[in-house]
């Protein structure tokens, strides 16, 4: 059997993904090793499925994965070797979106570079994904109430309790817009209001 890999790898989904899931996201996810693969289907936002698989996770490391993503060969590779070398709370880093012919978005396609972690920065603008890698010991809860701008909120927490960053000038997974998204239905102002309090955030 293949060493063990020390990140348990969660993924919430929706039943209208099954087919991009099943071919495209966990085959890649797989291709990555060892890891322990918790799928969280059913009803419920993610922020809730991801709460979920975070209880059932066991190992050192969790990477939240959606479930429209695809992890490049190296993703968990590259994000394990930095995060036990320099020690950070967490890592991320670059990725690639990819907009299919047709589909609504409201963030281009092609690379975001997310840049090196900043604290000031972190407070006035959502720049760290989901798809990070953080140590299970100190992974808060996701916010459950919030209907965007999950991410931005978690990471919040974990850097406003002391967590620090590592980044990686790398592409290491694609993001696809294969369907209507949160991010074009849901309006932005209330949850950005909504963090903005939680957090004491001065955004001027």
């Amino acid at each position: 059997m293949p060493d063990e890999i020390p990140v348990s790898v969660v993924v919430p989904t929706i039943k209208r993904r099954e087919k991009f899931l099943n071919e495209k996201c966990i085959p890649s996810i797989l291709a990555n090793g060892n890891v322990e693969l918790i799928v969280v289907n059913g009803e419920g936002i993610g922020s809730l499925k991801r709460n979920i698989g975070l209880a059932k996770a066991t190992r050192t490391y969790v990477l939240f994965v959606d479930d429209d993503c695809i992890l490049r060969p190296q993703c968990v590779e590259r994000m394990l070797g930095e995060i036990q070398k320099v020690g950070p709370s967490f890592v991320y880093s670059d990725y690639e979106r990819i907009v299919l012919p047709g589909v609504q978005s409201r963030a281009p396609a092609g690379r975001f570079s997310a840049g090196p972690f900043n604290v000031k920065r972190l407070k006035k603008s959502n720049y760290i994904n989901t798809v990070s890698l953080i140590r299970r010991d100190i992974c808060p809860r996701w916010d459950e109430k919030l209907l965007r701008f999950q991410d931005w909120d978690f990471w919040l927490t974990v850097v406003l309790a002391g967590g620090v960053g590592g980044y990686i000038p790398e592409v290491l997974y694609e993001l696809w817009q294969i369907d209507v998204s949160v991010t074009n239905v849901v309006k932005a102002n209330p949850y950005i209001e909504m963090i903005t309090f939680k957090h004491k955030l001065n955004r001027r």
